[in-house]
Order: C-alpha cells, then structure tokens, then sequence
C-alpha cells in the first residue's frame, strides 16, 4: 500500500501505532481522561503482520477498485482419505465448523502436535472425517471462503476431543447492550447459532436444559448468581468479558484483582492496545500466536491463587503497543485471559474487550475457542 496519496495518514494510522503524551492537569493529578480511546492500530488488533518500506520501489501494481475475494483455498488428495486436515489459525475456518456440525459432520481438535503427510501440524489442528458428501462441502467452503485442507489416508494418531453443536445463550437488556450488539454482528459473521436471552428470561429459564454456552458482554448485569452458578457445576461454560468478570467475584473463586487498591493517579489505561503472551497449546488458545494484542479499556487484570488456568498474560512490565498507559509496569505477570473449574463447568474470565466494535480479528479465536470447550 502507497503512502503518495491523500489518504497518507489514515494509512499510516491504520498499520502504526499511536502515541499519546502523558497529560495532567498540573503535577501530581490524575491523568486527563482523552475524548475517546488512546489508541486503535488496525493491523495491531486483526494481527496484520506487516513491514514499513522507507526506500522508493515500484512494481506491476493496479488499482483495486472492489471489494477483494480471497483466493479458491486448495484440497489435496490421498487415495481412499479418512478425512481432512483444516487449520485453526484461520478465523473463517470456524463458518466450516460451524456447517459442517449443522450439517450432521464430525469435527475432533488434537490435543498434541504430531505428523502426517510429511509435515508436522500443531496443537488444535481440526480433523473432518470423510463421509459420503463430505469433500462436496468442504470444496464449496474451498471455493467460497478460501479454506485449505488436507486429506489424510488414516486419521492420525494423537489424542482429539469431538466438538458439540453449540446452544448458545447472549446477554442482552431491553433497549440493546451495545456490547452485545457487536457481539451478535460477529457471531452472525462467522456461523454461530445463538439466542438472545434478556435479564427477565435468564432468570425464568433453566438453562441447562436449553444452552451450554453463556455469553456475558462487557456491561452484562450478574444478578441471578445462585442459577449462574447451577448452571455451571451443571457442565455448562460461562464466557465472561470485561467487566462482566466480577461474576467470578460473586462466585467466591481463588483469584485476586490484580489492579485491586489501585487509583488513576497509579493506573489509566484509557482505550489502548496491550500485548499479552498466550498459552495456545491450550484448547482455549489454540490457533494463537505466541504474543498477540488485546484491547484494553481499564480493564480487569488477574492473579490466580490456586487451581484453573492461565491462558493469557502480561509477560513484560511495558506491555503497551499503541496508545496510553500510565504505570503499566504493575500489569507484568498478571493474567489477562482465565479458565476456571466450577463443578463440571468451566467460566472463561477475558478481562481485556476481545470483540470491540467488531475490530480484534486478532483475538476472536479465544471466544470461539471458548464455545468449543471439552464438555
């Protein structure tokens, strides 16, 4: 992309990362709150990797005038193949989970790494048995998607878990939760079924019997608590984000606030993007790098006491990547993203807003991840 044009610095604003000043009103005073978020690097948060060419060059360049498709994806062949190997470093690669379970197919995850046909693939590659019909559908995702998969002769030998169809239920409040708004135009995005479920209806419904996934939104209310928890060591999994974490409080859980006693005079983060190393030969991190970039809007930050896991973390005293953070440094080695047990169930704490506005493409992998857990 050229930056000879008119449009030079949105370019630049879209790939770099924004800077802000520390502002105070006068020493020793809280920092100045901006007029909205301090930064927003596009390519940061979608997970755009990309290099800034300072030297002049030019090529066979054309002017792209449309919206571009991506490229037909490719299937290789085997004879007799049991099935198809498909990436779970691809956002889009969950609208072909997504259809094939609708669609009555089977999916596995592997736990390990492990090989076949020459190459090694990582942790949490997805394996589609072959069934009469199967390549049909996987050709037409191929097509219109720009998927790839591998045939394999015989499915390989590393320990899987077969997903479930998810049910799942989405927090919303009469009048519209604008969280929870962009939070159904990205599930509608990517294939997942869901229900709206208001305050009054979570309160009367036995949720059990209907969902096995909950999503509670960054400003999603946590009032009936005693059938959240039922609901819970019942097996089902509670995705929680932002603010909405403070369940986990209410639940009496072995983890501390990790920014607890803390003042805007110690700590602002107003809007900013973060990097976070993550743990992605977990299930909940599969398909992740080893680093990626949260949005972080003051949000929650955590210390485990005892049990669950870790999935994200703060592994550096200056994790800031574009925007403002002032003292930063008390954020190293706290957790960003938490599974816990309670019961059969598991409740995903994401404390940064890995959904906002629609933008993190880079994180979406940890919700969707997380509607797949092993039940």
């Amino acid at each position: 992309m050229k930056t000879a044009q008119a449009f030079r610095p949105q370019v630049l604003d879209m790939f770099e990362p924004q800077d802000h000043p520390d502002d105070f009103a006068y020493p020793g005073a809280a920092p100045t709150p901006p007029y909205d978020i301090a930064g927003w690097t596009l390519a940061f948060q979608m997970g755009v990797k990309f290099a800034r060419i300072l030297d002049g060059f030019d090529g066979p360049f054309e002017v792209l005038r449309q919206e571009i498709k991506p490229p037909a994806g490719k299937i290789t062949d085997v004879a007799n193949p049991a099935g198809y190997l498909l990436s779970h470093e691809v956002n889009d690669s969950f609208i072909a989970v997504n259809r094939m379970l609708e669609n009555n197919e089977e999916v596995y995850w592997f736990k390990s790494s492990f090989s076949a046909n020459g190459k090694t693939y990582p942790a949490g590659e997805q394996f589609i048995p072959a069934k009469a019909g199967t390549l049909r559908k996987l050709q037409r995702l191929a097509q219109e998607i720009g998927l790839s998969f591998d045939a394999v002769a015989a499915m390989p030998q590393a320990e899987a878990f077969k997903l479930q169809q998810a049910r799942i239920a989405l927090w919303d409040r009469p009048g519209g939760s604008v969280a929870s708004g962009w939070t159904r135009y990205v599930l509608e995005k990517f294939e997942f079924p869901y229900t709206v479920l208001l305050p009054e209806a979570l309160e009367k419904t036995n949720l059990a019997q209907k969902f096995n996934v909950l999503i509670l939104v960054d400003d999603a209310t946590t009032t009936p608590v005693p059938q959240l928890k039922t609901f819970l060591e019942d097996g089902g999994t509670i995705l929680a984000i932002g603010k909405s974490t403070k369940l986990a409080y209410q639940l009496d859980l072995p983890f501390t606030n990790a920014l607890e006693n803390l003042t805007r005079r110690d700590f602002y983060v107003p809007g900013s993007l973060l990097q976070a190393r993550v743990e992605n030969a977990n299930p909940l991190g599969y398909g992740m790098p080893e680093h990626a970039d949260f949005f972080f809007d003051n949000s929650p930050a955590f210390r485990l006491k005892s049990g669950g896991n870790v999935i994200a973390w703060y592994d550096s005293a200056e994790p800031l990547r574009s925007g403002w953070a002032w003292g930063q440094k008390v954020l190293e080695g706290a957790a960003a993203v938490v599974e816990l047990n309670v019961g059969k169930g598991k409740l995903v704490l994401y404390g940064p807003e890995i959904l906002f506005r629609s933008q993190p493409h880079g994180t979406y992998k940890l919700l969707f991840n997380g509607i797949y857990l092993p039940r």
